[in-house]
């Protein structure tokens, strides 16, 4: 990957946060923030920053709101979805109120050289009269916006169904899951479950939300998930689930490790709207192959869930086009200050089960110290976050020194 293409991609995953666009300087603060560094727009031939985001119309939109504010966006994908929101570090300003658009924005030029234009360079037939009626127009161009935010995660063919209510999802999951083959196979033998500790966001976020800590692999390193996502997330496996269900297996040889599969697992058991308590049946979730076992089986890890789990080849499904390019549902963090294991030096048992016990009796607010661009081994950029986990009655910090006294309690 090119010095160019690999700015693109970090500038587009900032973009992503701002679903009604960002004009320059938020743009420009939002990277840095990330980056540690301003968008080098200059090293690759551009005089402007609207000139550079310009020379990609496949990946950017650039658009003027009513203010003549110029705003840039990342263009929308097969899939795009509201959870890009997971990756916004506005604190102060609410960047998902709706923004009118007035007119589409023309740069003079799309070569490396170009100049930055204004929103005076519009298309003239892409102007909204302000005059008599704008009002009317105004109201019914954020309806039809509203509409297209709604209809995520969704692909753009006859075979997914657009899902418009929740009641509708639950009902599709359970019809779908009795036509699923049935298998007496003794290796589909996991459960996803997940740690249910409620948490809450307070500096990451626009406003506070419920979160769960999902699946723990050692003090230092843990996933979230935002609770209040669980539509979306069960909107994803009953469109994976229509497109994989019936599909045939993967051989071995073709699981590779570093690449999303469909994979196969029991049980509903971390939907909180109450599916798991009633039904059984098997479903499909993004896996991430992390592990070939000798056994016929893999290790995967659920990117939705943050835990992982071990199945044989039988359960793998080639992952629908399209969906290896959603961000994940769950969102890697790590204490601050407490590095992670290295060395192949594992932590015990007795320190993991101290960070879980330390959890499970406390409510913890959550605050972000530090974020910053990771790469993940499927080659999607996303944020990860170094937290402090601060109990809600100011009786418990962790933090590095609470972890390395308790750990070294509990050894």
């Amino acid at each position: 990957m090119s010095d160019l293409e690999l700015t693109h991609k970090k500038v587009y995953s900032v973009l992503k946060a701002f679903l009604n666009g960002a004009t320059e300087q938020e743009l420009k603060s939002e990277f840095k923030s990330f980056a540690g560094y301003d968008i080098p727009f200059e090293s690759y031939g551009f005089d402007s920053l609207t000139s550079f985001i310009a020379s990609s119309p496949n990946l950017y939109l650039i658009k003027c709101s009513i203010d003549d504010n110029v705003l840039y966006l990342a263009k929308p994908s097969e899939l795009s979805s509201s959870l890009d929101r997971l990756m916004s570090t506005q604190h102060n300003n609410d960047i998902y109120k709706k923004t009118d658009y007035w007119r589409d924005y023309v740069p003079t030029s799309k070569a490396g050289n170009a100049t930055s234009g204004s929103c005076e360079e519009a298309v003239t037939e892409s102007k909204t009269d302000l005059t008599e009626g704008s009002e009317q127009q105004q109201q019914q161009q954020q309806q039809q916006q509203q509409q297209q935010l709604q209809q995520t995660l969704i692909l753009d063919n006859n075979v997914l169904a657009i899902v418009e209510q929740h009641a509708d999802v639950l009902s599709a999951l359970i019809e779908k899951n009795k036509e699923c083959p049935k298998s007496g196979d003794d290796d589909l033998n996991n459960y996803i479950s997940p740690y249910r500790l409620l948490i809450r966001f307070y500096t990451f976020f626009q406003s506070p939300f419920p979160g769960t800590i999902l699946h723990i692999e050692n003090p230092s390193l843990f996933s979230l998930f935002p609770n209040c996502f669980d539509y979306e997330r069960c909107r994803m496996a009953e469109t994976i689930f229509k497109a994989a269900a019936h599909g045939d297996p993967i051989f071995m040889n073709d699981i590779h490790c570093g690449k999303l599969y469909a994979v196969m697992c029991n049980d509903l058991s971390f939907c909180c709207c109450g599916v798991h308590l009633y039904t059984k049946a098997k479903n499909f979730y993004r896996g991430l192959c992390v592990e070939k076992l000798n056994n016929g089986q893999a290790l995967f890890r659920l990117i939705d869930y943050g835990c992982t789990v071990t199945v044989g080849s039988n359960f793998v499904r080639p992952l629908p086009s399209g969906f290896d390019s959603v961000i994940a549902l769950s969102i890697d963090c790590k204490l601050d200050g407490v590095g992670i294991f290295s060395n192949d030096e594992e932590w015990s048992d007795e320190a993991i089960n101290y960070m879980k016990t330390a959890l499970r009796n406390n409510s913890f607010n959550v605050t972000v110290k530090q974020q910053y661009f990771a790469e993940s081994d499927f080659g999607v950029f996303l944020p990860f976050m170094s937290v402090v986990l601060k109990s809600s009655d100011d009786t418990m910090e962790m933090n590095s020194d609470l972890v390395e006294n308790g750990l070294a309690a509990a050894l």
